[in-house]
Order: C-alpha cells, then sequence, then structure tokens
C-alpha cells in the first residue's frame, strides 16, 4: 500500500494481510489496485503468486466527501437447507465511515482523510459454531446440542466456585452476546514543492479485536481429533481468549523528474503490526480438560486460562528504503 509492505509476515493465521479479522485500510480510501502475476520489472519483488499493490486517494483542488453505512444482521440471512430450518442466531455487522479531501494551498498542498468503524456481534463475531449441552449424553447436530452433559457441566462449575474461588463462566451462549470490531484512520498529504519534486506523506493504523476458542490442537490425552467447541466438547467461556491486532504505518514519497529522459522515486515507510492475546477478565487458572474416558478420546469439556495466551504478544517491525532512478535511453530504459 503506497509502497509500504502489508504481508502477515510472522504467519501466525492465514490471512494474506496483518491486522487479524481486520482489513487494515478502508475500501474507501483507495484509488487504484494492480494485480502483477509475473512482472518484468525489479521493483515489483518479494512475493510468490502475485503481487497486489494499492495506492491510496490524494486531495485535488476540489472538496469531496463521502459518507457510508452498511448493515447486515440475522434477517438478512437465509436459515433453510432443503427441508432444514436453522435456529435464528442474532448476528449484526456494521460498517461505517467517511472521506474527505480538498486543498490546503490550490495546485501546491492537498489533504485526504478517511476514518472507518466496522462492528460484530453474535455469531459473526464469535468465528465458530457454539454449542449447547445435552441432557442425556447424545448429541444432536441438526439442533447444535452436543455430547457433553448440562449435569456435568453444572456439576463442575459449581464445584470450581465453591472449592477453589474460579468461575469458569458460560459453558453455552456466550457467542451470542461476543462482540469484535476495528478503527481505521487514514491521512495523506501530497505537495508539489516544484516542477520537479513532489512529496506524498501517509499514515494510516487499524485497532481490533476478535474474540476465538480455546485452542483445539491440544486435546486431552490420547490427543483428541475434535476442537474444544463441537458435537463432542464444550469449552467454558473463560477458556477462551481474544486477539487485539494493531496495525500503524507510515510512507514518504518523493517524485522527482529532472528532465524527460531522468527521473527518480525515493520512498520510505515503516509499519509496526502486534498480535497481542488476552484472556477473559485476566483470572489465571490452570487449564483443565475432563475426558469422560470414552474410546474415541473424542467427548470432553475444558476450563481454565487457554494454555498458549497467557503475555503472548508478537510485535513485527517493517523498515524499507527504496530508492528507483530511471534512465531513458532511446529505445532502452534503465533502473537503477
Amino acid at each position: 500500500i503506497d509502497g509500504a509492505n502489508f504481508n502477515n509476515g510472522f504467519g501466525l493465521s492465514s490471512n494474506p494481510l496483518p491486522g487479524g479479522n481486520s482489513q487494515p485500510i478502508s475500501l474507501d480510501a483507495i484509488e487504484q489496485i494492480t494485480v502483477n502475476i509475473a512482472p518484468f520489472d525489479v521493483t515489483q519483488s518479494g512475493f510468490t503468486g502475485a503481487g497486489i499493490n494499492a495506492v491510496t486517494k490524494s486531495g485535488t483542488n476540489n472538496i469531496e466527501g463521502t459518507a457510508y453505512y452498511f448493515l447486515q444482521n440475522q434477517n438478512l440471512q437465509g436459515r433453510r437447507i432443503e427441508d432444514i430450518t436453522l435456529e435464528k442466531i442474532d448476528a449484526t455487522k456494521k460498517n461505517f465511515g467517511f472521506s474527505l479531501g480538498g486543498p490546503i494551498v490550490k495546485d501546491k498542498l492537498f489533504l485526504f482523510v478517511n476514518a472507518e468503524r466496522e462492528e460484530a456481534t453474535g455469531g459473526n463475531a464469535s468465528g465458530a459454531n457454539l454449542w449447547k449441552s445435552s441432557e442425556n449424553g447424545v448429541a444432536d447436530p441438526d439442533n447444535n446440542i452436543a455430547r457433553t452433559r448440562r449435569s456435568d457441566l453444572e456439576a463442575v462449575k459449581n464445584h470450581l466456585i465453591n472449592q477453589w474461588g474460579y468461575d469458569p463462566g458460560r459453558y453455552e451462549g456466550y457467542a451470542n452476546e461476543a462482540e469484535e470490531g476495528s478503527t481505521k484512520f487514514l491521512v495523506r498529504l501530497d505537495w508539489n514543492i516544484n516542477d520537479v519534486h513532489k512529496l506524498a506523506l501517509r499514515y494510516n493504523q487499524v485497532v481490533g479485536t476478535s474474540m476465538q476458542v480455546a485452542n483445539g490442537n491440544s486435546g486431552p490425552y490420547p490427543r483428541s481429533t475434535v476442537n474444544r467447541v463441537s458435537q463432542n466438547s464444550i469449552a467454558f467461556e473463560n477458556a477462551n481468549y481474544a486477539f487485539k491486532n494493531v496495525v500503524r504505518s507510515i510512507t514518504a514519497e518523493l517524485n522527482s523528474n529532472f528532465n524527460s529522459r531522468l527521473s527518480n522515486q525515493f520512498l520510505a515507510t515503516y509499519t509496526r503490526i502486534q498480535d497481542a492475546r488476552s484472556t477473559p477478565n485476566n483470572q489465571l487458572f490452570p487449564f483443565v480438560d475432563i475426558w469422560d474416558g470414552s474410546a474415541t478420546g473424542t467427548n470432553y469439556m475444558s476450563f481454565g486460562t487457554e494454555l498458549f495466551s497467557y503475555n503472548n504478544d508478537v510485535i513485527n517491525n517493517n523498515y524499507s528504503f527504496t530508492n528507483n532512478l530511471n534512465l531513458q535511453a532511446d529505445k532502452h530504459n534503465f533502473t537503477f
């Protein structure tokens, strides 16, 4: 984006962009997008498969702006699959923001700003198909009922509270109240210094939170083949965790056209990507799986502080300094 690297460099998730579930920049702030499959250009590198380059909008001599609001909720979702009617779960997504651009000094100095907020509540925020407990230990996938017995869950919860003073949270229904969202901001300044030099400065950031279900790749012995929230298992609410994703980026680009044959581009960028984990209420307790002894090793419940989230904070700093000197010599173009 404007020459700054916006790859998911650390690779903790399958998202191609940093920022977790939050897109790091608003689509309303983007002017152009190009996709390069196999460019014969030494300035295009650092990717496999395809490189996607975005250029953000600039202010012009006209004062122009936009405002927008998008809404999606459970009333706009289909709930029938052939002869099966799915349960209606409250889930809402909102996306709203504005952009404004114009001149500070006509023909000389221009400003563009964008701000956007995304919010998701209910099933859209939880990112998981959360199951209900059963009365008899029999799973009913059509109605999202797991094998974990309600009586067992209640007994464990009451024991933890009375004996250890630890509340593991709810064991069902908490996804309906899950919330996540992101706030984005971008400002760009374009300065026509003179007939030769043009400078562009851009700063943007996104701060987002997302809910995550307890890690399912480290189930109880013998190693379980199902996640901790499934038709076979249930994790209490406080066994889950959340991500706080923060991306901050600044770009400075100086373009110089010395004459019809010689031009130069200097680009300096800095991007700071932070992915921090948090646990509900910051209340620490050993993480415990209780297995029912079944031959498959899949029926269990979980509670406690998520195994891999306490004090987990990843910070990824990316610096880039690039200078491209272009020389046009008759039929040939040289880039240094």
